[in-house]
């Protein structure tokens, strides 16, 4: 947003991403379930970092910005962090409700009127 260069890694690594309001959402209809145990509350989908840095350079125009492989990868870094949301699935019929674009547009849109 401040139209500085962006040094990132390969991008390569997969994440899961859940938007606040789905994570808000589920963490309530927990609290008033009758579920109990361990619940990932998560998309269950897996992109790579790339991809996200992608998106947000198409939603800001600044997609030139993004410089991948200017940082190396951390040694210790896991490739892969996805959860397994099939428990909150299941227990509460949960599903998320805001896509990765529509919360990364949202996200964007604070930060423009916020920082």
């Amino acid at each position: 947003l401040r139209g500085e260069e962006v040094p990132l890694t390969s991008g390569e690594q997969l994440r899961d991403f859940l938007y606040v309001e789905d994570v808000a959402r589920c963490l309530c209809n927990l609290l008033v379930s009758t579920c109990s145990g361990t619940f990932n509350i998560s998309s269950g989908e897996e992109i790579k970092l790339k991809d996200i840095a992608g998106t947000i350079g198409s939603l800001t125009d600044r997609s030139e910005l993004l410089k991948f492989n200017a940082i190396p990868n951390r040694a210790n870094e896991p490739k892969k962090i996805v959860g397994i949301n099939a428990k909150i699935q299941n227990s509460l019929d949960f599903f998320p409700k805001v896509g990765l674009t529509e919360g990364l547009q949202r996200t964007l849109e604070w930060w423009k009127n916020n920082v």
